[in-house]
């Protein structure tokens, strides 16, 4: 189990990272407890460390936790609990005492002092805690969700993410919620990288296969963002890829600019759009 505090100009917080001792480090699995406590009273530095151990220890006897280990970057409360610093300050006593009360109830336990830079999960879980500043003065329990995806998917940046092994074979078997998904294999040439042409309204369409954009389009996502701003395009060729081809006349020219290294078919088409 890995604690900390954080004291900032917004308030006090605690982060708490308990974990089994099978659990990969440097990675969050999902059967274990990641919290975060906003401390809405005036504390110390040391206090508040205090406040994030005895939380944890808390939470470790509701997991009906037997042996446990315990680690902080805290030295000075570390090394207060374990009596190889004394204790003169009688609020500081009282909650060494308070500590040592619940380890009472473990039959094993162990301390360790760990450099910060080890305990960042829980460093960043208590100064998201610290800085947060409760919506009204109240019991009531807030709960914070991270969101890793906007719910509109910009297939540009974000690929489909599936929750479990469930979620994924219901994906390859076409069940669930993608019972109704289906793959064009009729107009699949295998590469990817072939066009269709179609007429829509009397017009020509290029239709892509396999949503690859061949070279020589530039995808509407790099020109504009999801609320149809317009943005600078991420890349843009220099001049000296570039032609211009006139799709006007001599008397009404329109000057279009096509990348030089198009083939002279695909070249065409665009010219005829």
């Amino acid at each position: 189990m890995d604690f900390d505090g954080a004291v900032g100009n917004d308030g006090t917080g605690i982060g708490i990272w308990i974990r089994s001792p099978f659990s990969t480090p440097k990675k969050v699995p999902s059967n274990v407890w990641v919290c975060s406590y906003k401390l809405s009273f005036e504390c110390s530095t040391n206090e508040d460390e205090y406040e994030a151990l005895i939380a944890s220890l808390k939470i470790l006897r509701k997991l009906n936790a037997k042996r446990i280990s315990v680690y902080g970057d805290s030295e000075l409360v570390i090394k207060r609990v374990r009596g190889e610093y004394q204790v003169k300050h009688p609020r500081m006593q009282a909650y060494r005492n308070a500590v040592l009360d619940i380890l009472k109830l473990f039959s094993e336990y162990t301390l360790t002092c760990m450099p910060r830079i080890q305990n960042i999960i829980v460093d960043t879980l208590a100064k998201a805690a610290s800085s947060l500043k409760v919506p009204m003065n109240s019991s009531n329990k807030f709960e914070i969700h991270v969101k890793h995806c906007p719910t509109v998917l910009d297939n540009q940046r974000y690929w489909q993410v599936f929750q479990d092994d469930e979620e994924i074979d219901d994906f390859l078997q076409s069940k669930g919620k993608f019972k109704e998904t289906s793959i064009d294999v009729e107009n699949d040439d295998g590469k990817g990288n072939g066009t269709d042409e179609m007429q829509i309204n009397e017009m020509d369409v290029l239709q892509l296969k396999n949503n690859v954009i061949p070279k020589g389009l530039i995808p509407l996502e790099e020109l504009f963002d999801q609320d149809d701003v317009v943005r600078k395009p991420t890349l843009q060729p220099t001049e000296k890829g570039v032609e211009e081809v006139n799709i006007g006349t001599t008397a009404n020219p329109k000057l279009i600019k096509l990348f030089r290294a198009l083939p002279p078919k695909i070249k065409d088409k665009y010219i005829s759009l």
